[in-house]
């Protein structure tokens, strides 16, 4: 409708201007101009207003002030996460001497929407402590001069927020933040990989070029103030590393071939009173029997089972296991072991026979441990008497899995 009346105004000012004189004629075309700027501007506010932000109707992009609390829709996320790029660089370990480091965070717009102040967060993780020097923050720590406030949420994660003053990013542009944290960071595996962005009420999405183990994010570490943790030669904890040339690393690796393991029980047996390869038993040949002592009657069962022997009640004259319930004492360091998972292993080949010691099952199921360890792929199996015992009742193994997730399932 503004359009039509528009019209009609042109017609109705192109009639008077004929009958003005040259001066009066040049105040009216600028008058025009300046209408026609205003036409113009009324078109670009009816459009950015009245289409979504990632409309394809619209070939253009603008903020004002009306936009600055809008929200952004999934689809302007998940645009923005494959097209905004974030670079990690360290600058400088050993931050104004202190076991602090100074990084650089650059995000630049390959897309071809300018990407907003507002609307979004960065969440990312690291080890190191951000901005120590204000913690604790709960209301997050701002970085004026760079439009952001970074707030720590639990445990290595972070979140970066725009302020105000944090600008639009057009289209090729970049923008820096930079901050501090403690300790250093050396290498690029001390930088996490998976930055997303997240929106309320959308589905986080993570920054594409973040993506995976690669890290291809972080730049070189190329200078000593990027590589080493402490960069000052007054500090007692200066940092004398520097990377490894080719030539050194291939120096340092380098190793002789040691042959076959001298020994093949792991963990290392506390004692190995007799270990002679050069005599032998063969436990597929001829028909060994296995004998136990009642209370080691499963362990018995157990070993039968994996060789196929026959268990008996009473031992033959040779080529026979036997599990004999009694007490085998051992000491480390001064104290004594646990007695319950003790064991004693003693291969004969002189008679063929095999006996384990043990006054509780446990400790023959660990005996019978050490000799499948022993037993060649022919069923050999070296002369030998060992002794054995755990440090502690209880062990166990931790597996850090924080920054490389894999399932209970798929570990055991």
């Amino acid at each position: 409708m503004f359009v039509r009346a528009w019209k009609r105004r042109c017609v109705y000012i192109s009639m008077r201007v004929k009958g003005l004189h040259r001066k009066g004629r040049h105040c009216v075309i600028a008058a025009l101009v300046i209408s026609l700027l205003c036409l113009v501007l009324r078109l670009l506010d009816y459009c950015c207003n009245g289409l979504p932000l990632g409309s394809s109707d619209c070939d253009f992009y603008c903020w004002s002030d009306s936009h600055i609390d809008a929200a952004l829709t999934q689809r302007d996320l998940d645009y923005f996460a494959k097209n905004i790029q974030l670079n990690f660089t360290v600058l400088e370990n050993s931050f104004f001497k202190k076991k602090l480091f100074e990084a650089e965070i650059l995000l630049t717009n390959k897309g071809v929407k300018p990407f907003p102040p507002y609307g979004w967060e960065i969440i990312f993780s690291q080890p190191a402590l951000v901005e120590p020097n204000s913690y604790p923050y709960p209301g997050g720590v701002e970085k004026p001069n760079y439009g952001v406030r970074f707030h720590f949420l639990m445990g290595n994660v972070y979140k970066m927020s725009p302020l105000k003053g944090f600008g639009t990013i057009r289209p090729g542009k970049s923008k820096f933040i930079r901050y501090i944290s403690e300790h250093s960071n050396v290498a690029v595996t001390d930088v996490h990989p998976n930055w997303y962005f997240v929106s309320p009420d959308l589905e986080p999405r993570v920054i594409e070029n973040t993506r995976g183990d690669s890290l291809d994010f972080v730049a070189p570490y190329k200078t000593p103030a990027m590589w080493k943790r402490n960069t000052n030669t007054e500090d007692p904890d200066f940092d004398i590393m520097n990377p490894f040339s080719a030539a050194k690393r291939y120096r340092v690796h380098k190793v002789e071939d040691l042959g076959a393991a001298q020994h093949l029980v792991i963990p290392t047996p506390l004692s190995i009173q007799t270990y002679n390869k050069q005599s032998v038993v063969n436990v597929l040949t001829n028909s060994w029997v296995i004998f136990a002592a009642p209370r080691l009657a499963n362990e018995g069962k157990f070993l039968s089972d994996i060789w196929g022997m026959t268990m008996v009640l009473k031992a033959q004259d040779s080529h026979y296991i036997q599990f004999l319930e009694e007490k085998v004492e051992l000491s480390r360091s001064g104290r004594a072991l646990p007695i319950e998972e003790n064991y004693e292993l003693r291969v004969t080949p002189t008679n063929n026979i095999i006996t384990i010691k043990a006054s509780h099952p446990a400790g023959a199921f660990y005996a019978i441990q050490t000799l499948l360890s022993l037993t060649g792929k022919d069923g050999s199996i070296p002369e030998t008497v060992i002794s054995d015992g755990p440090r502690y009742k209880y062990r166990g193994v931790l597996i850090d899995v924080a920054r490389n997730f894999h399932s209970k399932e798929k570990i055991f």
